[in-house]
């Protein structure tokens, strides 16, 4: 390798790298500016936070890790983190420095706030700066007087980024940074002549992203330009060291090739083999051009004219046809006539960046209770409806009653029968379709190119899946509406509607969203918890029952009565266990608790639609006959009937039996009770027919 590649390594690396002898004592031989301004910021940070006098934390910071041999580490900056790779050769250690995704320029260039721009501004080495559309510049900060002489005023405002170009570059660099700016594409480490104020050439570095408004429209550009002209100068270093940057070249944890004016490679190091999975491959004398994609090919035409410039593409491997993403920099390398001679391209592989990048952007997109898509890809997808999607089907489902489920079981129980559902319609829907939990218990599907005898015949056979058994013991009801999209003229919200309203028309026809056998499965998960309840349940039952012949109604009266008092607890299983079967007497927060239990009784079982009557029964079975019960104060006939015949069986049964905070009262003694509050908290007639006609009878049973 020659002297003149090792100066346009000095001159246009985008990485920063330093050679450092080790015996007897650790001493710097050569760095590039970009380690240098990097290695300042490091130990002006760590000085500043952690008030030490010492003059240069990095050394000690790399003599801990030379002691250990490590091969890689990283170091944190306000204005981003560096990648630090090791390389021991004998006496000597090459340093590496780098930023894999540019992200300490992109992401604080993204930031608005000028003063942060200005912790860029190294050693007066660097500025900021901002353009319109147009290139009009819009702010450029004060060290651009000390690069150029130009005070900010005099530029923002009155001049253009190209109307400081050397008029020998002028047309081409305009023309290419225009192009950029129409694709709305990031630029790096673009190297152009600049004439001063004092008509000096100054040569400067460029790196700058696009602004863009909330719609994505280019509002301008920003960007960072860094002063070379002394290292583009210089070439002591380079003579010097020649051997050392050999080594740099070989160490290098980026591949690197070099090549001549027609293309043929001439030198290439092992991280270029190894990114091609081609370690033992002798790939000199082939041409660059054989393993470059076409993005990176326009690219290497330009450095054949001049010009230095990071392109994102992919490298391909002629030898197995496989393409692996890059970043690459093309720099043109010039012999001692100052003609261009070939070149130098320095590759970054992208394929784990881009992978992390993938697995990120499924994790945006996907619902992580179902692993369905979204409700936000979901309108990603409406969104971008394209003309020859149409006809558009979309299909749209409800899990029936999944909040009285939620409230019964918990939602843990919830979620499984969300993901339950969920994984029944992905496999019906499989690749035809996209699947989206687009609710808390909905899911959206759309299909591209259908008709409505597809969605008809899609909406039935996701209706099977729901008539099989399933893991819960009860039914899993899941009501279906579909509707067809086809015109790009008319609002999706419109087919939406049309899909939800069938939806909830099935939910009609359907009868209910649970049925009796949800009901019987939640009365013996709460008769599990406690069986003091279950008993409790079954004697209510018998008494209230007993009491409702004594008035000879109807038989379906009788009926009414009887079921309502085997559920009128059921409210009772969303109550911790804890409260249900405590010891103690409860405390007044668990009083509110278990109060609640007569209105979650009545949500569970008006979701029955057979149950209407019986769920009014259960909501009422604590109400007072004077006025001063819960949950809604009911006054004397306001009160259902049947509801006073259960409060005053409930009452009887909840006396004379054992609780596991107090012992029962006698026969007796409960007989008393009933009496006293007659006209209070029972109603009188109830309360007679219960000890004169009913108790009699039943005393020696319960």
């Amino acid at each position: 390798m020659d002297q003149r590649l090792f100066k346009d390594l000095l001159k246009h690396a985008t990485f920063g790298y330093a050679v450092y002898y080790l015996k007897p004592s650790i001493k710097l031989l050569t760095s590039n500016h970009l380690f240098d301004n990097i290695i300042i910021q490091y130990n002006q940070q760590f000085i500043s936070n952690q008030n030490t006098k010492h003059s240069s934390p990095f050394l000690e910071f790399l003599s801990m890790h030379i002691e250990k041999k490590q091969e890689e580490t990283h170091i944190y900056l306000q204005q981003g983190s560096y990648k630090v790779s090791f390389a021991y050769d004998e006496d000597y250690l090459y340093l590496y420095l780098y930023d894999q995704l540019e992200s300490s320029i992109q992401f604080d260039l993204l930031t608005p706030d000028q003063l942060k721009y200005q912790n860029f501004s190294f050693h007066n080495l660097s500025y900021i700066w901002e353009v319109n559309p147009d290139g009009l510049f819009t702010y450029v900060d004060p060290i651009v007087s000390d690069v150029l002489g130009y005070h900010p005023n005099e530029i923002i405002g009155k001049k253009h980024f190209y109307d400081l170009f050397h008029e020998e570059d002028k047309e081409t660099v305009k023309k290419m940074a225009f192009e950029t700016f129409a694709k709305h594409e990031t630029f790096g480490n673009v190297l152009n002549r600049n004439i001063s104020k004092t008509n000096q050439v100054k040569w400067l570095l460029s790196s700058g992203v696009p602004k863009l408004d909330e719609k994505g429209n280019l509002i301008g550009y920003r960007g960072i330009d860094t002063d070379m002209t002394q290292w583009i100068l210089s070439s002591e270093k380079a003579e010097e060291l020649e051997d050392r940057f050999l080594t740099v070249f070989k160490h290098s944890p980026l591949s690197m090739l070099q090549y001549n004016e027609y293309g043929e490679i001439i030198l290439y190091n092992q991280k270029f083999l190894k990114m091609i999975d081609e370690k033992n491959q002798d790939i000199s004398k082939m041409n660059v051009f054989d393993f470059l994609d076409n993005r990176l090919k326009m690219t290497f035409e330009l450095s054949q004219d001049g010009t230095a410039n990071r392109v994102r593409g992919s490298i391909i491997n002629p030898f197995k046809k496989v393409k692996i993403p890059v970043s690459a920099d093309f720099m043109p390398l010039y012999n001692n006539d100052k003609e261009i001679s070939g070149g130098l391209v320095v590759i970054e592989d992208l394929s784990l960046a881009i992978e992390k990048e993938k697995r990120m952007e499924k994790l945006l997109k996907t619902d992580s209770l179902t692993q369905v898509y979204n409700r936000s890809h979901f309108d990603f997808t409406i969104d971008n409806i394209r003309k020859s999607d149409l006809p558009l089907g979309f299909i749209i489902c409800d899990i029936n009653g999944l909040r009285i489920i939620n409230n019964s079981f918990g939602f843990d129980q919830g979620d499984q029968i969300i993901s339950y559902v969920a994984s029944r319609i992905k496999k019906v829907v499989g690749n035809k379709g996209i699947v989206c939990r687009v609710g808390g218990d909905e899911f959206g599907m759309i299909f591209k190119k259908s008709n409505l005898g597809a969605l008809e015949s899609m909406t039935a056979d996701l209706k099977k899946q729901f008539t099989l058994l399933n893991p819960f013991g009860y039914e899993i009801k899941v009501s279906f509406g579909y509707a067809l999209y086809d015109s790009l003229d008319v609002s999706f919200t419109k087919t939406f509607t049309e899909a939800e309203k069938m939806m909830f028309t099935q939910k009609v026809y359907d009868g209910s969203s649970m049925t009796q056998n949800t009901i019987d499965v939640m009365m013996a998960t709460l008769f599990e918890k406690s069986p003091r309840e279950m008993n409790h349940s079954k004697r209510v039952s018998s008494m209230s029952w007993h009491i409702a012949k004594k008035l000879n109604i109807s038989s379906s009266f009788e009926e009414k009565v009887r079921i309502s008092g085997l559920l009128h607890d059921i409210g009772k299983i969303n109550i911790d266990d804890s409260i249900l079967n405590k010891k103690s007497e409860l405390s007044e927060e668990e009083w509110v608790i278990m109060k609640k239990h007569p209105e979650t009784g009545y949500q569970i079982l008006s979701a029955v639609s057979n149950y209407d009557d019986i769920a009014k029964i259960v909501l009422f079975h604590h109400e007072r006959y004077d006025g001063m019960g819960y949950p809604n104060g009911l006054y004397r006939d306001e009160i259902p009937i049947e509801s006073r015949i259960i409060a005053v069986a409930d009452a009887f049964d909840a006396m004379t039996k054992d609780r596991t905070y107090r012992q029962s009262l006698s026969v007796e003694e409960a007989i008393e009770t009933l009496i006293r509050e007659k006209g209070n908290q029972f109603d009188p007639k109830i309360v007679d027919i219960f000890l004169k006609q009913v108790l009699q009878t039943k005393l020696s049973s319960l």
